[in-house]
């Protein structure tokens, strides 16, 4: 199967927080495509980033937030049980 794969995890797990502000692509490991936004929330800009630190970064925070995400579906559920009370 290719494509995208949606998970989630919840903000206050994270052990190694990317930047609050640091919106962006991954593409390959080799280049990552910044995302700016208004103060409204629209995107703005979006940077191609080709900086090998930069791109280190971003592979450690993505590492980072897989190992602590789960699948939606199951974020979801998760999420509708402790509104509910159960």
């Amino acid at each position: 199967m290719t494509g995208l794969t949606a998970r989630a995890r919840e903000a206050s797990r994270r052990a190694a927080p990317t930047p609050a502000s640091q919106h962006y692509w991954l593409m390959d490991s080799q280049t990552a495509y910044v995302l700016s936004y208004d103060d409204s929330g629209v995107m703005t800009q979006v940077e191609a980033r080709t900086s090998q630190p930069f791109i280190r970064d971003c592979c450690r925070w993505r590492d980072d937030a897989l190992s602590e995400a789960i699948p939606v579906r199951d974020y979801m559920t998760m999420t509708m049980r402790k509104e509910s009370g159960c």
